[in-house]
């Protein structure tokens, strides 16, 4: 399950983070006669490489870690 939505998540994040970043380069004057669809696919190709073992081996298990040691156990108490 968390692989499931870890993949999700990710593959979302990078579909409008690309687009994001593609509408950023084209006010910018960045592209430089590449067609905006092809833009957008390599970005989100070359994203979705570098994510995705970030995401599954380094940053979601960090997280993971650090919700379990510090909010989960955490109770609200009134006064």
């Amino acid at each position: 399950m968390i692989l499931f939505l870890a993949f999700f998540m990710e593959s979302g994040m990078v579909l409008f983070m690309s687009l994001y970043g593609l509408g950023n380069a084209y006010f910018s004057d960045s592209l430089i006669g590449e067609s905006f669809l092809e833009s957008y696919f390599s970005l989100v190709f070359n994203n979705f490489i570098f994510v995705l073992p970030l995401q599954l081996i380094i940053v979601g298990p960090i997280v993971r870690y650090l919700f379990v040691k510090f909010v989960k156990d955490k109770r609200i108490t009134g006064s």
